[in-house]
């Protein structure tokens, strides 16, 4: 059975470029385009790995962090951050974030992250 990635971004582009990366990597990917269905969806789903952006509409990263970490614990939760916003990213760690991106970042950077992730999650 395939891991599950679940990709929470408010930009379309976005999602489809992490999981332009991420699905050839071997993982069923979902997509959220804000924290509100970034939760709803890990009630009803375990995901193994969590792309989380920190500035969406709706509810931020960091407020949903805190709730799919509860219902995920297992999960390799990923925020994603743009330059400048290392305050929010320290933030993310203390409430349970494994990892962060700073946006933007390039394919490659990302294909040799996620393969890292993969090898030290399993």
């Amino acid at each position: 059975m395939m891991p599950k990635a679940l990709l929470v971004d408010d930009s379309s582009f976005m999602r489809l470029f992490i999981g332009s990366v991420i699905a050839p990597e071997g993982y069923d990917v979902t997509e959220a385009k804000n924290g509100l269905e970034a939760i709803a969806l890990c009630r009803a789903n375990q995901f193994e790995l969590i792309t989380l952006d920190i500035t969406m509409p709706d509810l931020d990263g960091i407020t949903a962090l805190q709730e799919i970490r509860q219902l995920n614990p297992k999960a390799y939760i990923v925020m994603l951050s743009a330059m400048g916003q290392e305050f929010f990213v320290k933030s993310a760690i203390t409430h349970g974030a494994n990892d962060f991106l700073i946006k933007p970042f390039r394919k490659e950077a990302l294909r040799t992250f996620i393969q890292n992730v993969s090898l030290r999650h399993r």
